[in-house]
């Protein structure tokens, strides 16, 4: 989610470069009995390292490839991750017979489903304004 919400700083340059760091996410180092999670969830869990690492591999490819906007396409490419994330974190805790949010705790789900919309709309009026004729 840091990630989603690091709209970046002016580097010398001007540029917009990123601030947050990726996280990395390696489940095996985690200390989880496995054996007590369903295949379903595991199947999903252990997707996440590699949906990041095709992330990860397309925004290189778009910086090395002077892509306009990397800062907010990383933002929009992270917020769909930690959605996934969040996902199945809420479904693990219904597993376990927990609240889908631990007490006191702030509907993270809820404010990131709002915010990818608003990356996703801004990127779209970017590129609707750059495929739209200039008249001086």
């Amino acid at each position: 989610m840091s990630v989603a919400y690091d709209s970046g700083e002016p580097d010398e340059e001007g540029r917009l470069c990123c601030v947050a760091s990726a996280p990395t996410f390696n489940p095996l180092s985690l200390d989880v009995n496995w054996r007590t999670i369903s295949v379903k969830l595991l199947d999903r869990i252990f997707a996440i390292p590699s949906a990041q690492r095709i992330v990860n591999e397309r925004l290189g490819w778009e910086a090395e490839n002077d892509f306009e906007y990397p800062v907010l396409s990383r933002q929009i490419e992270y917020g769909k991750l930690a959605l996934k994330a969040l996902d199945i974190a809420r479904d693990l805790r219904r597993a376990a017979d927990l609240p889908p949010d631990p007490d006191g705790a702030i509907d993270l789900m809820s404010s990131m489903k709002a915010f990818v919309p608003t990356l996703e709309a801004k990127q779209a009026e970017i590129e609707r304004r750059n495929q739209s004729p200039s008249f001086p």
